[in-house]
């Protein structure tokens, strides 16, 4: 009974790990996504004030 129990607790604490490390990477991403969006968009911007 206590052997199940702890199977069911550990297998918890790794779903929670996990869970956290792909928040981790989820936001890195949305956090790359973002810049490469934001120099897109600068970027057509910023080249007729270089010529």
């Amino acid at each position: 009974m206590t052997d199940t129990r702890h199977k069911s607790l550990s297998l918890e604490k790794h779903t929670s790990t996990y869970n956290r490390i792909l928040f981790l990477i989820l936001q890195y991403l949305g956090y790359i996504g973002s810049v490469c969006a934001v120099r897109t968009w600068s970027g057509p911007l910023d080249r007729p004030s270089v010529i």
